[in-house]
C-alpha cells in the first residue's frame, strides 16, 4: 500500500488544497472498497473450496456404498424352514381344512363340490369328493405328498406330532 500524504486543513484553504483533499478522500474510499472486495473474494474462495471438498467426499462415500459392498450393509440370509416343519405345517393346514369341510357338511348336509366354497385355500391342496360324506385331501407342496382320506380315519389323526412340532396347543377338554 502507498503511504498516505498528510491532509491539509480544510478550513479556508485554497481551491487546490480542496481539490487535493477531495482526491485523497476518494482514493482512500476506493482503497477501502477494493480491500472489502478482496476480503469477500477470499472468503468466497474458502467457501467454494470447502464445498468442493464436501461434494467430493460425499461422492466417494456414495460410490463406496453403491459399488463397494460394505460388510455393515450385508444382510445375513435367513434360513428357510426345515423340511420337518414344512411337513408339520402342511399336515396342520390339511387338518384345519378338514375341519372347515366338516363344518360345511354339518351346516349344508353335503360336502362342497369345490374347495372354493370354503374361502381361501392353499394352492398346493387338491380336493376330491367321493360321496356325500367322504372326501380326499392332497397336499402336494411337500415331499412326500400328504393324502388324507376321510373314510380311513379320524381327522385328528392327521395332525399326529405336527401340532407339537409347530407349538400349537390343543385343548384335551372337548365336550
Amino acid at each position: 500500500m502507498s503511504q498516505s500524504l498528510p491532509r491539509p486543513p480544510l478550513d479556508g484553504g485554497s481551491e487546490e488544497q480542496k481539490a487535493i483533499s477531495a482526491i485523497l478522500e476518494r482514493d482512500s474510499a476506493l482503497k477501502a472498497r477494493i480491500a472489502a472486495i478482496e476480503a469477500r473474494r477470499e472468503r468466497d474462495t474458502r467457501r467454494a473450496s470447502v464445498g468442493s471438498v464436501l461434494v467430493i467426499v460425499l461422492a466417494l462415500a456414495a460410490a463406496y456404498l453403491w459399488f463397494g459392498d460394505p460388510p455393515f450393509l450385508r444382510r445375513k440370509p435367513v434360513p428357510g424352514p426345515s423340511p420337518s416343519s414344512l411337513h408339520a405345517g402342511a399336515r396342520f393346514s390339511l387338518y384345519l381344512l378338514g375341519c372347515r369341510l366338516e363344518e360345511f357338511r354339518l351346516k349344508h348336509g353335503r360336502l362342497p363340490d369345490r374347495l372354493d366354497a370354503l374361502g381361501s385355500v392353499p394352492a398346493a391342496v387338491s380336493y376330491e369328493r367321493i360321496d356325500r360324506r367322504n372326501y380326499v385331501l392332497r397336499y402336494t407342496g411337500v415331499q412326500p405328498p400328504i393324502v388324507y382320506d376321510s373314510s380311513m380315519g379320524n381327522l385328528s389323526q392327521l395332525t399326529g406330532l405336527a401340532v407339537e412340532s409347530l407349538g400349537v396347543s390343543v385343548s384335551e377338554n372337548r365336550p
